[in-house]
């Protein structure tokens, strides 16, 4: 990644990547892209990294029915991007301060890189800082949190909410607050509550697969305002939203449980408290079936009725 010229001519700015790099080179994850080292030859500058082949999570959105991912295709994706994220913040201590869909990378074979970690966003504030223009800041400014737009210390907090923006955009096709000019998206950020999945989708006219619940209420988590209410990492965030269909999980009865229950005249109201009867109807079965074959054709009595 080659530094605008701007950086290149300004030492301190310069000394600045080079801490960052140097920092960078640290990560050491199959999910985030190696940073090798800060390079300077003459008035050029630029840090060398791994070569990754791949689509990014914009350009692959993109490519998806409607230009908005389906749950499934994200659950894999985001597990590893979770997965990285806690390591970098957990192990690593360091904050990306600059998650979106165009810093995330998918390789052919589906595995996850997370580019630019921690130098992007200083590429943005030094330009920023050099040139007193705030456009390379605007650029990101739909995924950032109250508390960095407010130009507070980054936190593992605004990564998840980064997070959370990102992955909105990828369910609807647009960030939480994406109108207006930089000033209007400030206050958006700031102080308005973002729309549901579903309405963001509707307004925008947005078609695709259902949202689960329990994947809208972990997204908008993210959003909170206030960072002690979002996850406090990537892997809660990840534990929140389950890969399983709802009713496989404990305590809802599955398609074949509620078959079971009304073939054997359960009341409608007695289903979900007896999610275990069609396992132990079925237990009875096998049973049933190994009485017949030892005993010749013997017959079992039909299980009792609950």
């Amino acid at each position: 990644k080659f530094l605008p010229e701007v950086v290149a001519r300004d030492d301190a700015a310069l000394d600045e990547l080079r801490e960052e790099t140097r920092k960078a080179r640290h990560l050491t994850h199959p999910n985030i892209v190696r940073v090798h080292q800060f390079e300077r030859d003459g008035a050029s500058a630029a840090v060398s990294m791994e070569l990754v082949e791949g689509l990014t999570l914009s350009q692959l959105r993109l490519q998806q029915p409607g230009k908005v991912f389906a749950v499934e295709k994200l659950v894999p994706l985001v597990a590893q991007l979770c997965t990285a994220l806690d390591y970098a913040h957990q192990q690593a201590k360091l904050v990306h301060r600059d998650l979106k869909p165009a810093n995330i990378m998918v390789t052919s074979e589906g595995v996850v890189k997370v580019t630019d970690f921690g130098i992007a966003r200083s590429l943005s504030e030094t330009a920023t800082r050099l040139t007193g223009k705030g456009g390379a800041t605007s650029g990101t400014l739909p995924y950032m949190s109250p508390q960095q737009v407010l130009g507070r210390k980054p936190t593992v907090a605004d990564d998840i909410y980064s997070l959370g923006a990102m992955l909105y955009e990828l369910l609807t096709g647009k960030p939480p607050f994406h109108r207006g000019d930089p000033y209007s998206l400030t206050l958006q950020i700031r102080e308005n509550a973002p729309l549901s999945l579903a309405e963001q989708r509707a307004e925008l006219e947005t078609k695709g697969a259902p949202i689960p619940p329990a994947w809208e209420e972990t997204i908008l988590a993210c959003l909170a305002k206030e960072p002690e209410r979002r996850p406090q990492s990537a892997g809660s965030k990840r534990q929140r939203q389950p890969s399983r269909p709802a009713s496989r999980r404990r305590g809802l009865p599955s398609p074949k449980q509620i078959d079971w229950a009304h073939r054997q005249r359960l009341p409608r109201r007695k289903v979900a408290a007896n999610t275990s009867a069609w396992s132990r109807g079925k237990a009875a079965a096998n049973l049933c079936g190994r009485k017949l074959r030892a005993h010749g054709g013997a017959g079992c009595s039909p299980p009792r009725q609950l």
